[in-house]
């Protein structure tokens, strides 16, 4: 594979796949060098965003969240297998139990789904922050680069001038260095 050794104003380029060529959308300009620019990745990020609220209203988040719930131990729910195998094994000696094993083992492979849906989205959280503070920091670039070029020009027409005075306050001022949290 051959890399362009062309020299961008790109902060941090990212890596995508490739948009499928057989796509009946028609990506931008820029998809080309920058894949996040493409229509069919603005599409994915809204069809994401609508499973999230459909999930948050589909799902029966109503029958748990009422009233405060410590946050779950863990080295208890670890128990759930251990304890269920006991119910299987001594049920016959143990008449007076309130749950069975099948109640055990059905919130145990709930949770156990749950963790594993937290875990992705955390994951996915972080590619998404990660992807927004580069297109910001890009973005940063390009308008402070638009800014100089133009007040290049200000002083020869007096109009461009005063349209950038609005904006000379953040664009005007040298970029200053986030600290990292």
């Amino acid at each position: 594979m051959r890399k362009n050794l062309q020299k961008t104003h790109v902060v941090a380029p990212l890596t995508a796949r490739a948009p499928n060529s057989s796509s009946p959308i028609e990506p931008r300009r820029d998809a080309a060098q920058n894949p996040w620019l493409s229509r069919q990745v603005a599409q994915r990020l809204d069809e994401g965003r609508a499973m999230l609220i459909d999930l948050a209203t589909d799902l029966p988040f109503a029958t748990v969240l009422r009233g405060r719930v410590s946050p779950p131990r863990m080295d208890v729910v670890a128990q759930a297998e251990p304890m269920a195998r006991l119910i299987d094994q001594f049920k016959d000696q143990l008449p007076a139990l309130s749950v069975d094993a099948t109640f055990l083992r059905e919130r145990l492979a709930l949770i156990e789904r749950l963790v594993a849906f937290e875990e992705a989205g955390e994951n996915f959280l972080g590619l998404i922050r990660r992807t927004k503070a580069v297109m910001a920091a890009q973005l940063e670039k390009a308008l402070r680069s638009s800014y100089q070029d133009a007040a290049q020009s200000a002083a020869v027409h007096p109009e461009i001038a005063r349209a950038l005075q609005a904006m000379a306050p953040v664009l005007g001022a040298p970029a200053q260095k986030s600290k990292k949290r």
